[in-house]
């Protein structure tokens, strides 16, 4: 059938919550130690439940992107090749997209609350008032 008709008792607006047993996801095993590293260090500093199995291909890609991009890092501290540092542009791109679509960077996680109200109260231009 369908959803009952009418306004929701207390019953029907309840939110059960899960409260523990969420366990933050481990690093696939054939990851390098470093790419683990990064993998631990990402998904500690976000809320246990950020990183869902679809998002863990997402994420492997990050850690390698990150792990490539911090060893052309450093081979650039000591000698400047031109190819090298377009190879760590496109690694750093690379991983700030990813970061992006993870919602992993701080700009994706920050929403102003102050900057929704002011959308909210702008006045619309509308077509027929020009």
């Amino acid at each position: 059938m369908g959803e009952r008709r009418g306004p929701k008792t207390a019953l029907d607006l309840k939110v059960v919550r899960r409260v523990g047993g969420w366990e933050r996801p481990g690093p696939p095993e054939d990851m390098t130690d470093r790419e683990k590293d990064i993998w631990r260090q990402t998904v500690s500093a976000m809320p246990a439940t950020w990183f869902t199995a679809e998002t863990h291909e997402l994420l492997r890609q990050y850690c390698f992107h990150a792990m490539a991009a911090d060893r052309l890092a450093a081979i650039l501290r000591h000698a400047h090749d031109s190819a090298m540092a377009r190879d760590h542009a496109v690694q750093t791109n690379a991983m700030v997209a990813l970061a992006r679509s993870l919602r992993i960077s701080k700009m994706q996680r920050q929403r102003e609350p102050r900057d929704e109200a002011l959308k909210r109260s702008t006045p619309q231009r509308r077509m027929w008032e020009e």
